[in-house]
């Protein structure tokens, strides 16, 4: 199978998420459902999960294409510049500057919210909670709930590493974006 491109990979990278999406949502139904109901449990979430992942793709679709349109570029392009500035490289294209600009602005204030001692703590909390909902499966004997739980535990633990990579890269990336900015006022 060839590589696509353009519209095509842009597709192809949403059809291959929601099929994720559903197959993990089939998976949480399955362990937490009814022993004499998983499959079932498992069809019912991995139906919602679809669901919910159409909406929000549209959501974030129509949004983004409104921003993008503002910048005259189209929606695949300006989900691929956000993409390049989350993986803390700057978009080289001198046309595509004002867009990189807010996007990086707009990274900025995100990751800015998540600076206060409330939101850390509040992830700290979450973390606890599931390992204590996984203490109380593991009690009851449902082991399936109990691995899903504990899961969720440490995805909750690694958010704020996620998170301090995640303001390297867009630090790296202003700092690139304000050297080009210099290059071309010293031309």
């Amino acid at each position: 199978m060839g590589k696509t491109t353009g519209k095509g990979q842009t597709a192809a990278q949403l059809a291959w998420g929601l099929v994720g999406l559903t197959a993990c949502g089939a998976v949480v139904g399955a362990l937490v459902g009814d022993p004499g109901e998983r499959l079932a449990t498992g069809l019912i979430m991995g139906g919602a999960a679809l669901l919910v992942g159409v909406v929000v793709g549209v959501v974030v679709w129509v949004r983004e294409g409104r921003r993008a349109r503002e910048f005259g570029l189209s929606t695949g392009r300006y989900l691929r510049i956000g993409r390049e500035i989350r993986r803390g490289r700057l978009p080289e294209d001198p046309y595509e500057r004002p867009a990189v600009v807010e996007s990086v602005a707009r990274q900025r204030r995100g990751l800015d919210r998540h600076q206060y001692t409330w939101y850390r703590w509040t992830w700290v909390g979450a973390a606890v909670l599931w390992l204590l909902i996984a203490a109380d499966a593991l009690w009851s004997g449902d082991y399936g709930s109990a691995a899903l739980y504990v899961s969720l535990a440490l995805l909750m633990t690694s958010t704020p590493f996620t998170l301090r990579r995640q303001r390297r890269r867009v630090a790296s990336v202003e700092r690139a974006l304000a050297e080009a900015e210099q290059r071309e006022a010293a031309r």
